[in-house]
């Protein structure tokens, strides 16, 4: 294994148990933790965009450009995200299954829309 994997490895399971951690408290009524929560699951997204930021300096890539194609990508990539993180919330933590449920499908439909509109569409 690469260095470079091993590193961005352990920052990428680092960075995902802080996020899940974050979720956890937040999500459970029970544990009065919900702003704690929320400031550690910020905390697991700057770890995850730290992690590509090393990934990529430790295997020499290119900075990202940020062109309109690349924004609009990580716009659908959010709302996406915030859409199926809502329906989950709806479902588990104020008991409305069908509504929840059909927010969790849209967003994962969202998030499916991402296949196309990264790497594009071909005939064959």
């Amino acid at each position: 294994m690469k260095k470079s994997s091993f590193v961005t490895l352990v920052l990428g399971i680092f960075s995902a148990l802080v996020l899940g951690s974050g979720m956890s408290m937040a999500l459970l009524p029970d544990s009065g933790l919900y702003n704690q929560g929320v400031i550690v699951g910020c905390l697991g997204i700057i770890f995850s965009l730290i992690t590509v930021i090393v990934h990529r300096k430790m295997t020499n890539k290119p900075k990202i450009n940020l062109s309109l194609k690349t924004v609009g990508i990580a716009l659908v990539a959010i709302i996406g995200v915030i859409i199926f993180g809502g329906g989950l919330s709806l479902t588990m933590v104020f008991n409305q299954l069908v509504f929840g449920t059909i927010l969790a499908i849209i967003g994962i439909m969202a998030l499916l829309s991402l296949i196309p509109l990264s790497k594009g569409l071909k005939q064959g």
